[in-house]
């Protein structure tokens, strides 16, 4: 069993997906190109304007596109090897320690409120370990 942990934050990044899927697309020959969708360029470097939780979408999805191509090949080739996605929850990191100091002084700003709504490491960690050993996954 794989266990891939992820984030439901990945729908943040549903517009790089579609970007991506027309890079693709067009990379193979095939020219799909919706009206609404803007030009593939806009991901491949990363934006003047970057923004943290964007990037954490964007983490998080290619973790899903992974996750989904892993258990395609091994269904392809017949093999018994389960591909599980978890995700743990808002759980209380030290994610921001690095981050300029209005983005730090935002999240403890917030804290309060996000605080109460927040797992801990302990019981984050509590997914990914059921979906290690739950032997009905």
């Amino acid at each position: 069993r794989v266990v891939v942990v992820s984030s439901s934050i990945h729908r943040l990044a549903a517009r790089e997906m579609a970007a991506l899927e027309a890079r693709r697309a067009h990379r193979d020959g095939i020219i799909i190109q919706e009206p609404h969708q803007q030009p593939c360029a806009a991901i491949e470097a990363v934006p003047a304007d970057y923004a943290l939780f964007t990037q954490y979408a964007r983490t998080k999805l290619a973790n899903l596109l992974w996750a989904r191509e892993f258990l395609a090949r091994c269904r392809a080739k017949n093999s018994s090897i389960a591909c599980v996605v978890a995700h743990p929850g808002l759980v209380v990191t030290n994610v921001t320690r690095a981050l300029a100091r209005p983005v730090r002084l935002a999240h403890a700003a917030a804290l309060p409120v996000v605080g109460l709504l927040q797992k801990t490491p302990r019981a984050g960690a509590r997914t990914t370990v059921h979906a290690v050993l739950a032997p009905a996954l």
